[in-house]
């Protein structure tokens, strides 16, 4: 693997992992008409199908070898890598020939450490020969060692960040499907990513690149693209997207396995004989009375803004938030799309043909809301970890703060944040490149921020919130403000005097 590059560890759950890519089209595509793009005078993003990894509990080692899997790993780095790099060299306005070599480099052997397409495990308790190799002070507790009322495993829907991918938050997902959780990780197509390959069918595909404000133009020909303006674009097609899973998620759950393996477009890893076989299975197995949405950054504002629609839209019982982009409601120029997306998935609930009175009254409801200029509230329990990053950025901190009051009378809240972290340590690129921690000025190891991270999810979503170590925490009195005096954010190269504390720890700044 190389002296800078370090392979991805078994994940330390008492579950193995396996991961299943699923890509389909649309019922019906649509095109963002708000938004062209200014090179070709065509709408800038468009939706035709959604794609998502699924990291789950995995049937145990001793399965027969008729319930196998494909045998192969899921690559770190998307293929082709020619493009990825392109995509990143783009993202990071770096040379195309150095990203080149640099991904070649790191990721032609880098893989999940996880076997694909095997069969989603029973709840018959954890596998004992599953790895143990992450920190002792892990939980390795899972929801498969108390009894269920079914056979169904919890759902988390995950949002990646800007610049991710589906692949990129790997040691999360997994470690989480490790202790019994069905994580589908979505890969959003609304150029906030470094590439993304859409699969149109009949061997056509399409590249949706990253795309900055500067590049796009308002369809009608008025005006430059706002930065706020473009990201609530984005915030709703990534909604759109995640509505999209669910509905694939559902259709799995009533026993549509059969035809969502003929229609999925993703059977790199073995093929047509393995790729999804065990799909037809999955029918009853997902709990959708117990679905978290989460995600990191621009993906943590996806969760917040999930969150808001709620229900009838979205049927999350639970967020998490990893250093939440809190930005605040969109701009006079979007909101228009805004609305009108939530709208559409108003719409979907109940199919294209009609609408129900409910999901009218709840989309009037929303729209008013918006108008008002208001947070709507958030009925259902919020974690939010942050990276110290964040917490000491004063105007993203008090965004996240009006975020997090925005829970409604009653729904229990946390705020806290990691010591020792810096923003892009909840994903693998330090696990990845150990190294790049010294740039940032990152005093806890990556693994360390990771498995603690793990912890304090795990005792929100098992609802340890009287007795878990982490979310049992005080509140030291001045914490709710952020930051304590004399630490401030040095920024990208120079937080080593940052927060207070030992790297690793937790500190508390809001709960309820």
């Amino acid at each position: 693997m190389g002296v800078l590059v370090k392979p991805l560890l078994p994940y330390s759950g008492p579950y193995p992992v396996s991961t299943t890519d699923l890509e389909l089209p649309l019922p019906q595509p649509r095109s963002f008409d708000a938004l062209s793009l200014k090179s070709k005078r065509e709408p800038a993003l468009r939706l035709e199908t959604v794609l998502f990894t699924l990291y789950y509990p995995a049937g145990g080692d001793d399965e027969p070898e008729s319930q196998s899997g494909s045998g192969l790993h899921q690559p770190w780095v998307q293929r082709p890598i020619e493009q990825t790099a392109q995509g990143y060299a783009a993202f990071l306005g770096q040379r195309e020939d150095l990203c080149r070599g640099l991904f070649r480099y790191a990721g032609e052997a880098l893989a999940l450490p996880a076997e694909a397409d095997r069969p989603l495990a029973a709840h018959t308790g954890p596998n004992q020969g599953a790895a143990q190799t992450g920190s002792a002070s892990l939980d390795r507790s899972a929801p498969g060692d108390t009894p269920r009322a079914s056979d169904a495993w919890p759902l988390i829907v995950f949002s990646h960040g800007m610049s991710g991918q589906r692949t990129t938050y790997s040691r999360w997902c997994g470690e989480m499907a490790s202790r019994g959780y069905i994580v589908a990780a979505v890969e959003h197509r609304d150029g906030s990513g470094p590439i993304s390959i859409v699969r149109l069918g009949g061997g056509q595909e399409r590249e949706v690149p990253f795309l900055r404000p500067e590049e796009l133009c308002w369809s009608e020909g008025s005006g430059d693209v706002d930065l706020l303006d473009f990201r609530a674009v984005q915030q709703q097609i990534r909604l759109s997207e995640v509505a999209a899973a669910l509905a694939v998620l559902r259709r799995l759950n009533e026993g549509e396995g059969d035809p969502v393996a003929r229609e999925n477009r993703r059977k790199d890893l073995g093929g047509e004989g393995v790729a999804g076989r065990y799909l037809p299975d999955w029918k009853g197995r997902i709990d959708f009375n117990d679905v978290t949405v989460a995600g990191h950054s621009f993906g943590g504002g996806t969760t917040l803004e999930a969150l808001r629609v709620g229900m009838p839209f979205f049927p999350f019982t639970k967020g998490i938030a990893l250093d939440p982009s809190a930005d605040p409601l969109p701009p006079d120029r979007a909101r228009t799309v805004f609305s009108a997306l939530r709208h559409d998935l108003a719409k979907a609930k109940d199919g294209a043909a009609a609408k129900s009175a409910e999901s009218d009254a709840a989309a009037e409801r929303s729209n008013d809301t918006d108008s008002a200029g208001e947070q709507p509230q958030i009925d259902v329990p919020l974690l939010i970890v942050n990276s110290e990053s964040f917490t000491l950025w004063n105007k993203r901190f008090e965004e996240i703060k009006t975020a997090f009051n925005s829970l409604g009378e009653g729904v229990r809240g946390w705020l806290m944040t990691l010591v020792g972290s810096s923003h892009s340590s909840f994903s693998d690129v330090f696990l990845v490149v150990p190294f790049a921690t010294k740039l940032v000025g990152q005093r806890a190891s990556a693994s360390l921020v990771l498995d603690r991270t793990v912890q304090a999810c795990l005792e929100f979503l098992q609802e340890r919130h009287d007795d878990g170590p982490i979310l049992t925490q005080s509140i030291i009195s001045g914490d709710e403000a952020g930051g304590r005096p004399n630490e401030a954010d040095k920024g990208w190269f120079g937080q080593r005097n940052g927060m207070q504390g030992e790297p690793g720890s937790m500190r508390m700044h809001l709960k309820r």
